[in-house]
């Protein structure tokens, strides 16, 4: 599991944000259940924070678990996620970054959110809080509620399913 081959098509579109540095406030990474979005998140962010213009997503090594940091938070809840998790994300949110240029926030399996927590996170992708960037990752996009995915640049990992070599 030391060298993974993603698609070049997603490697592309993630070299081509950081090459222009212009972000969006959201994006979706959505795909199947290993097709590593969660380390193409983390690279992506790492690679923001470090204001590097190209990332490689073809050398995959294992990593110490991910930590929260002051400006990459990672949000994840197993079972759902309710409209207090998402106010008190506001909240820790709303100052902006502390340190780097950006802060950034992984929410993983974000089709786990109650009808209520996605209509809350709607305000703070509609309003977002300056150089807030949110990147989103789920199994399935059609279970996100569509203003959500409509508000979020989606990047698609169906097709860059992992070749183990």
């Amino acid at each position: 599991m030391s060298n993974i081959l993603f698609h070049k098509r997603t490697e592309l579109i993630l070299n081509g944000l950081l090459k222009e540095k212009r972000f969006a406030n959201s994006y979706l990474f959505h795909g199947p259940l290993g097709a590593f979005k969660d380390y193409a998140a983390q690279s992506f962010a790492n690679s923001i924070h470090e204001k590097k213009q190209e990332l490689s997503l073809s050398n995959f090594q294992p990593k110490e678990p991910l930590n929260n940091t002051t400006d990459l938070f990672h949000f994840k809840n197993e079972k759902s996620i309710k409209v207090e998790d998402i106010r008190q994300l506001q909240e820790t949110i709303k100052y902006g970054p502390h340190e780097k240029n950006k802060l950034i926030v992984i929410i993983y399996n974000c089709e786990t959110m109650t009808i209520a927590a996605a209509n809350a996170f709607l305000k703070s992708l509609e309003e977002p809080p300056e150089n807030v960037i949110f990147i989103l990752l789920t199994q399935c996009k059609s279970a996100v509620l569509p203003t959500i995915s409509s508000r979020s640049q989606c990047i698609d990992f169906l097709y860059g399913l992992s070749v183990y070599i």
